[in-house]
């Protein structure tokens, strides 16, 4: 009975990382396409720490549509003006899919993902 709240947790942090896996493979399967973006605005979220600001980006894909995204990662502080150019990527024909060069690591986040799933599992087994 101990174990189900690690064990959801062990499993919800499988989940994320199958859909981090997967558009990861969207990125390594596909051509990556590299295009020049606007910041256009700023999303702001509250969180503990205070204010998050997301850039929202507006680009032109290589089929000529314009798309706009919002950067799944932010800072903290509005680090460039509205109106300044910024290299894109996205998986050749997934547009939609789009980041900030640079702005995703994956050696972080699944480094941080195998470090919980290792303390979650010496947890498990120190409960026992």
């Amino acid at each position: 009975m101990d174990t189900i709240v690690p064990s959801l947790v062990i499993a919800l942090v499988l989940c994320w990382l199958a859909v981090r896996l997967y558009n990861d493979w969207l990125f390594v399967s596909r051509p990556r396409r590299n295009a020049l973006g606007t910041i256009i605005d700023y999303r702001e979220t509250s969180d503990e720490g205070g204010q998050l600001c997301r850039p929202i980006i507006r680009f032109e894909s290589d089929d000529g549509r314009t798309i706009e995204f919002t950067n799944a990662w932010g800072w903290r502080s509005r680090e460039l003006a509205v109106g300044s150019l910024l290299a894109v990527e996205y998986p050749r024909g997934l547009p939609h899919k789009a980041r900030i060069v640079g702005s995703y690591s994956p050696f972080w986040a699944y480094g941080l993902s195998a470090v919980v799933l290792a303390l979650l599992v010496v947890f498990i087994t120190v409960a026992r």
